[in-house]
């Protein structure tokens, strides 16, 4: 998502739906299957472990992306994770150019050695991740509006923003904000999270009774850290 947009060619804040996050930093694919497929090879050295598969569903996989195996049978099962953090990936191609669905992952696992393209068998799972984008100390991110359906003065609501940090920055600070109208001047902080670190389940900050239209994260006292990316997401 880009940054707040303070011309008033700005885009129409999105309405948020009861019940499903809006990502306003950050994105998730949730109209993708999960990546399956089956174990062609693997190899090992030490605690990096190599794994190659035939993709017969999904995307081929991102670095960071969560990935479980089941079924092999070298170096005693030791391909065999569940969750294991994607540290390469390579997609492989035919002569055109074209991929092929062959895809090689590295991930770490139980130490042991098996030689470079070892046959091996076993099944693939790796379900769609969350994407950061990148973290920019003292900016704000676009607005969401919360609908009202009744003229009533007090239209008060429980709002939650769930951030997560990236890179581990030292130093991080996401703000949830809210205002009456979308006026980059008019937004006020209403509730504070502090840096979550590396890749995990971000804390989610709950503002109950809060009668703003709309609302926004914003991020300060950003330090540190390398390749700091951060994904947020605002509920009502």
């Amino acid at each position: 998502m880009p940054a707040y947009v303070t011309s008033p060619f700005k885009p129409v804040p999105a309405l948020l739906i009861a019940g499903i996050p809006y990502y306003v930093s950050g994105s998730f694919d949730d109209k993708s299957a999960p990546t399956q497929g089956f174990v062609i090879s693997d190899s090992s050295v030490t605690t990096t472990g190599t794994l190659t598969y035939m993709t017969t569903q999904g995307n081929v996989p991102l670095v960071g992306d969560l990935i479980t195996v089941v079924g092999t049978s070298n170096d005693s099962g030791h391909f065999n994770v569940t969750n294991a953090s994607i540290l390469t990936v390579s997609a492989g191609v035919d002569a055109s150019g074209v991929q092929n669905g062959v895809v090689t992952v590295t991930f770490t696992k139980t130490s042991g050695t098996v030689a470079s393209g070892t046959a091996d068998a076993g099944q693939v799972i790796i379900p769609r991740s969350e994407i950061g984008e990148a973290l920019v100390n003292n900016t704000a991110t676009v607005p969401v509006a919360v609908p009202s359906t009744q003229l009533m003065a007090n239209q008060s609501k429980t709002v939650n923003a769930t951030v997560r940090f990236t890179g581990s920055p030292t130093t991080a600070t996401a703000y949830l904000q809210g205002s009456i109208f979308d006026i980059d001047s008019e937004y006020e902080d209403i509730g504070v999270i502090t840096n979550s670190g590396s890749p995990g389940t971000g804390p989610t900050l709950e503002v109950a009774d809060s009668a703003y239209r709309f609302y926004r994260v914003r991020y300060a006292n950003v330090t540190g850290g390398v390749n700091n990316k951060v994904v947020a997401k605002i509920t009502c």
